[in-house]
């Protein structure tokens, strides 16, 4: 009978250094030699390869679509839940989502490598080190990362020119999205999380959200936020008044903020300056980023691309 197992309770955790296939704990750990891949993960983590990975487990979606834009996907033997694009994603084998892992079908996967996500619980982590699968954390927080992500996925997979050709190509995407919107008036702009009974969630400074509002011609509202993600004070928000409000399917009923304590109030409720995004594209910090990026860029200012072609080149 298959198992869904939320980590770690440690009866799980006793049972698969016991139970799963390589971890014996009567033998001696042993030493992989370095001969493939041997560097740092963005959590700071040591990871060793011997040889190329063949039998990749993705924790997160951006991570999966890394893999597939490296044009890697072969090695996927597993991904998550949320795993949805390309569409070829969605017929991978899933061993959880991004709470929940299922262990017993990791382990029935044997993984060569594991690529794991920044929120990855520490002692799940701990677990799967000594369970001696090699697991890496090559999700970014900030654009920057998002960056070095995908370049240590491409060594980790053997395939780094092409993740440097595809980091140029968002590079100049930026550049080119920063040149046009440079100059121009810069609305203020709140990216709503989520709001009423979830609490009034937003991004700020170190999250790549508040660098696409900066990169896009606005200004973050939440910039003075002080963390990354946050709860926001509503009555804050309505001294603020940002001219814009940002928001995706998962930040809630959208529909619902002109009768909606504090945010009914705003001038951006109330003049239909309410802007939806899609979550895949500003929510995950992947290759696709840039598209959320230039999506943003438009809707504040169409202006600055009225001189492209119908083909969308300028």
């Amino acid at each position: 009978m298959r198992r869904i197992l939320e980590l770690p309770p440690f009866f799980i955790i006793f049972t698969c250094l016991t139970l799963a296939p390589g971890c014996d704990r009567s033998e001696e750990p042993h030493r992989i030699e370095a001969s493939f891949f041997h560097g740092k993960d963005l959590a700071g983590r040591t990871v060793t390869l011997s040889a190329p990975p063949v039998r990749i487990i993705s924790l997160t979606p951006s991570n999966t679509e890394i893999v597939f834009a490296l044009h890697e996907e072969k090695r996927l033997a597993a991904v998550t839940e949320f795993a949805d694009y390309p569409p070829q994603a969605k017929t991978l084998p899933r061993v959880g989502d991004l709470v929940t892992l299922n262990l017993e079908a990791i382990v029935a996967r044997d993984p060569d490598l594991i690529l794991a996500g920044n929120k990855l619980d520490p002692d799940t982590l701990r677990l799967l080190e000594k369970m001696e699968i090699p697991t890496a954390v090559t999700e970014g927080t900030s654009l920057d990362e998002v960056y070095q992500s995908i370049e240590l996925i491409g060594r980790l997979v053997g395939s780094s020119d092409t993740a440097r050709g595809l980091t140029a190509t968002m590079r100049d995407r930026v550049n080119d999205i920063s040149r046009r919107v440079a100059g121009r008036p810069r609305p203020q702009c709140y990216f709503i999380v989520s709001f009423g009974a979830y609490g009034n969630w937003t991004a700020g400074p170190g999250s790549f959200i508040h660098e696409m509002i900066e990169l896009a011609g606005g200004r973050n509202a939440a910039a003075g936020l002080g963390q990354a993600w946050g709860l926001f004070s509503l009555e804050r928000l309505v001294v603020i008044d940002p001219d814009v409000l940002l928001a995706g399917k998962y930040s809630g009923p959208i529909s619902q903020l002109a009768e909606e304590p504090g945010y009914r109030d705003l001038s951006a409720v109330k003049k239909g300056h309410v802007i939806i995004l899609n979550d895949d594209l500003v929510g995950r910090p992947g290759p696709r980023l840039t598209e959320g990026l230039e999506a943003l860029a438009r809707a504040l200012h169409p202006e600055a691309f009225s001189d492209e072609r119908e083909d969308g080149s300028p």
